[in-house]
C-alpha cells in the first residue's frame, strides 16, 4: 500500500495555507524520500482536455486542475476545477411489471 501526496497545509507548527500551491508542493517534494511508501504526485503536464481522455480511458475517477499560485482555501474555489469521468449507456426496458401499493395496518 502506498501514500500519495499532493498538498502539504502544515509543517511543525506552521501554517502553509497562505503560501502558493506551488511552494507548498515544492516543500512537500523535498521531503519524501524516492522509492518508499510515501510518494509525491506529480503534475501532469499537457492538454487538460488531452489527461482527461486518458484518464477516462483508463476508468478513473477524475481530475482536479489547480492554480500554481493558489493559496488554500476550505470550500468551493474558482483557482481549483475537479472534473469527473462518467460512463453512460444506452439502453431499452423491454418488459416491466408494477405491483399495487398495499395499506399497512399499525
Amino acid at each position: 500500500m502506498y501514500f500519495v501526496a499532493f498538498d502539504l497545509l502544515h509543517l511543525n507548527g506552521h501554517d502553509l495555507r497562505d503560501k502558493a500551491l506551488e511552494e507548498r508542493r515544492e516543500i512537500l517534494a523535498s521531503m519524501i524520500e524516492p522509492g518508499g511508501r510515501i510518494q509525491f504526485s506529480e503534475p501532469l503536464p499537457g492538454e487538460a482536455k488531452a489527461i482527461f481522455h486518458l484518464l477516462d480511458k483508463a476508468g478513473l475517477e477524475g481530475m482536479v486542475s489547480k492554480r500554481k499560485d493558489s493559496k488554500y482555501r476550505r470550500g468551493p474555489s474558482t483557482n481549483w476545477l475537479k472534473a469527473k469521468c462518467y460512463a453512460i449507456d444506452d439502453s431499452i426496458c423491454s418488459a416491466s411489471s408494477v405491483k399495487r401499493a398495499s395499506r399497512l395496518s399499525l
